[in-house]
């Protein structure tokens, strides 16, 4: 039980870092230059960005002002069909993709 958990927290912890990645490359920016923006350590943005390590609220606060995307951005599609494909189904109750927020409601650039 305790590895089901532990293998669903790394198929979100993987996503986020694909999306981190995305908004960056569709920015033009490389990885450094991200850390540099966030005040993140460049090794520790590379692990964010392969999954290989969570991204804290503070850290994500950061991105997600750096990045000029919401939040909700991160976690915009995670669902069980995306949790699916590392082999792992979420036992989440909510699809995240069908939530909004005042404003930053419908779909945001890759």
């Amino acid at each position: 039980m305790i590895e089901d958990r532990s293998s669903r927290l790394n198929a979100v912890n993987v996503y986020i870092g694909e999306r981190i990645k995305t908004r960056r490359v569709h920015l033009g920016w490389s990885t450094e230059e991200l850390a540099n923006r966030t005040g993140i350590a460049l090794k520790q943005m590379e692990d964010h960005e392969s999954g290989a390590c969570r991204v804290s609220a503070v850290q994500l606060f950061k991105l997600s002002r750096q990045l000029d995307v919401p939040i909700f951005y991160f976690f915009d599609g995670l669902d069980d069909t995306s949790i699916a494909r590392t082999g792992e189904a979420p036992s989440y109750g909510v699809r995240l993709k069908e939530m909004t927020y005042g404003r930053h409601r419908g779909t945001f650039p890759l």
